[in-house]
């Protein structure tokens, strides 16, 4: 117990963390382009990573879904609260792609200079939460309703950063042809460095 009020049972490795790393990464060269003012090179590396870090989301996702049961036997959950948890960690793997949005909208925000915004969503995402974890305690949704309202609050900040970010392409100018061409190559070498520190060490 002492350990772990100190913190000192926090494991090796959280790959959990990825999308905070991949979202730091993605949001420093947005800077870097924003500053180069390569307007449209910033719209099709902020779509391409939504895309991308999207697709590993739902797959990831999926995964852990598929594997949860040899999860929670390496991690020797207690029969007694199991079933929540199985059902639990399932809603919230069901949501990834909504979590890593959010992660990201933040990053690409600080990278432009935006700091309003995010703290409005914080907000926002955190009276929905709330909300909907006391409404699911009052109508007995259980924990699939506190895991069901973590993900809803995910979902809508997500469609208002995405609403943003082409309110922001707008007022740059970005326009022609969306092209992947390049991304892998220029965005994705400070993306993969910094999501494996992240995973490391947070």
């Amino acid at each position: 117990k002492a350990v772990a009020c100190l913190y000192l049972d926090a494991p090796v490795v959280d790959l959990g963390s990825w999308p905070a790393g991949f979202g730091t990464g993605c949001g420093i060269y947005v800077a870097i382009l924003f500053g180069a003012k390569r307007y449209l090179e910033l719209r099709n590396t902020i779509i391409s990573t939504v895309i991308v870090s999207g697709v590993a989301a739902v797959a990831l996702g999926g995964l852990s879904i598929l594997l949860c049961g040899p999860i929670l036997d390496l991690l020797q959950v207690d029969p007694l609260i199991r079933a929540d948890t199985a059902m639990y960690f399932s809603i919230i793997m069901s949501g990834m792609f909504f979590l890593q949005m959010t992660f990201f909208g933040v990053y690409v925000m600080n990278a432009l200079g935006i700091a309003a915004f995010p703290l409005y969503m914080s907000i926002l995402t955190s009276l929905i939460n709330i909300g909907g974890n006391l409404l699911s305690v009052h109508l007995g949704w259980g924990i699939a309703g506190i895991a069901a309202s973590t993900i809803l609050a995910a979902a809508l900040v997500s469609v208002l950063y995405i609403f943003k970010f082409m309110q922001i392409f707008r007022e740059l100018n970005a326009r022609g042809p969306y092209s992947m061409k390049g991304y892998f190559k220029s965005a994705l070498p400070y993306a993969i460095p910094s999501m494996i520190q992240q995973c490391v060490m947070y």
